[in-house]
């Protein structure tokens, strides 16, 4: 009788802790699965953030190639401009001397004719 008293005991006991360990087991995989849910949410978030951040970055480049290529086209204009300056500036330096060379010829011609004029008055006086 005092055997199976102990074996009872024992046993009682060890359907205790085998209940105990059942709940403790049901309580971890409750906490296994939320993290594991957890972990899901913020890799979740994480791609959703890489994928915002990669179509940012090909924002930036092709807004940086834009840029690029507006500054060449920029800096070409600015050489044709210079060139079509330099033109402007020598055909109106061309037209000035021209326009100094007939006024000098012009006066020059009216010098001589003035000469001449006061040569005949001296030689009718």
């Amino acid at each position: 009788l005092k055997e199976k008293n102990t074996f009872d005991t024992k046993r009682s006991a060890l359907e205790k802790e085998k209940e105990q360990l059942q709940q403790t087991n049901g309580k971890l995989k409750e906490k296994i699965n939320e993290q594991t849910s957890q972990v899901s949410m913020i890799r979740h978030q994480y791609m959703r953030d890489m994928k915002k951040r990669d179509k940012k970055v090909e924002q930036l480049k092709h807004s940086r190639e834009l840029l690029k290529d507006s500054m060449e086209n920029m800096k070409k204009d600015l050489v044709q401009r210079e060139a079509d300056m330099q033109d402007e500036l020598q055909r109106v330096k061309q037209r000035l001397e021209a326009q100094y060379e007939r006024q000098v010829e012009e006066v020059r011609t009216r010098l001589s004719q003035r000469i001449r004029e006061l040569q005949r008055r001296d030689k009718t006086l």
